[in-house]
């Protein structure tokens, strides 16, 4: 326990370096761009840098039927064959699509679609998604992230602009979200207990890595349902690159995502990695309370319950809640985390050591 106590210890201080070093770098989004630290927008839409041959797709029924069937189905399939990503990142992480076994359903979110599969015989996730501009940006991202606490990265693969597919990582115990609603069948005591501790000390890990880089990156779209967990319970962050897109306006993101959004995005406001903190403490508030955030408030009858619970977070007059068993720390951080202000949330290492702490006194009183 003490040589792992120190190796935590370590590399708390090696984040701390790194983020101190960073002050001034720029903040490096999930969708690829760079933005200053103290300026990060709302929206961002850059464009994917693709291309393909295919033929104009907007030909007409009548110019369509002067074809010859023959030669419009050669046509077709030469479009589909002369598909291709001119990015050196993705051409230098393609594996062969013909080694990428798709075998079953997994999930479908508002982009795209999760298979479980084999590559090279290894059981992994294959997520596709038909927006391949916004695709490619996330598997830029991907690509560059390396750390335990992160869905490892495996490849891109494609034979056409149809079958354009990332592997990644499987992790075969699904997601937080659905580990919380099982704890809430069985009546599990609410509170931090030990594994519970371990996953958001496992979440806090990653989000330190993501803040402290040489240039930061931002999750935006940290919530329950992308912490993913393998059999026993090691906890890794998924699903980056795609808040942007659900971020329509201010007060009017994707039912399931703005229940974790801090009130400067709900707004449309500016905003820095203080984002994500804010978020992390929403998770924290699930993880000891194992309902969805606010599942605690009332809303008056034929009221929208989702749009006046956002309105009240965004006026501060409402936020996540903890129960009375320990330790306080955790909720004490959680609180801490979806303050108003963001100048007056810790930093990501800060919460890291918290959250460590936390984790250490519980060990000792299992030993």
């Amino acid at each position: 326990m003490k040589l792992e106590q120190q190796a935590i210890e370590d590399e708390i201080n090696r984040l701390i370096a790194l983020l101190d070093a960073s002050e001034l770098t720029p903040v490096l989004e999930m969708d690829g761009s760079l933005q200053d630290k103290e300026s990060v927008p709302v929206l961002e839409s850059p464009q994917g840098e693709y291309y393909t041959d295919y033929p104009d797709d907007t030909t007409s029924e009548n110019n369509a039927s002067d074809l010859e069937l023959p030669k419009l189905e050669k046509q077709r399939a030469e479009s589909i064959c002369s598909f291709q990503i001119k990015d050196e990142i993705i051409s230098k992480n393609r594996i062969p699509r013909g080694q990428v076994i798709v075998q079953e359903f997994v999930s479908r979110g508002g982009f795209g679609k999760v298979y479980k599969g084999t590559y090279n015989g290894q059981a992994v996730a294959i997520k596709t998604m038909s927006d391949v501009e916004t695709f490619v940006k996330e598997i830029k991202m991907m690509a560059g992230l390396r750390h335990p606490n992160i869905v490892q990265f495996i490849g891109v693969a494609w034979n056409s602009r149809e079958d354009f597919c990332c592997v990644m990582e499987y992790m075969d115990g699904g997601d937080l979200r659905a580990l919380l609603n099982k704890y809430t069948e069985l009546n599990r005591p609410t509170g931090f207990d030990f594994s519970k501790i371990m996953i958001a000390f496992q979440v806090a890990r990653a989000l330190a890595y993501l803040h402290s880089s040489k240039v930061r990156v931002l999750h935006r779209d940290l919530k329950s349902k992308n912490i993913l967990l393998n059999q026993t319970l090691d906890a890794k962050l998924t699903d980056f690159g795609v808040s942007r897109e659900q971020i329509v306006g201010p007060m009017t993101a994707e039912v399931g995502t703005s229940l974790w959004m801090a009130p400067e995005v709900m707004t449309g406001k500016q905003y820095d990695e203080k984002a994500d903190i804010f978020s992390f403490g929403v998770v924290l508030s699930e993880l000891s309370m194992h309902t969805l955030p606010y599942s605690h408030v009332k809303v008056r009858p034929g009221a929208n319950h989702q749009l006046t619970i956002l309105r009240r977070v965004a006026m501060g007059e409402l936020s996540v809640k903890f129960p009375d068993t320990g330790p306080q720390s955790m909720a004490k951080l959680g609180l801490a985390c979806v303050s108003m202000d963001p100048r007056k949330r810790p930093r990501a290492v800060e919460a890291l050591r918290t959250v460590h702490d936390a984790l250490m006194q519980k060990a000792k009183a299992l030993v």
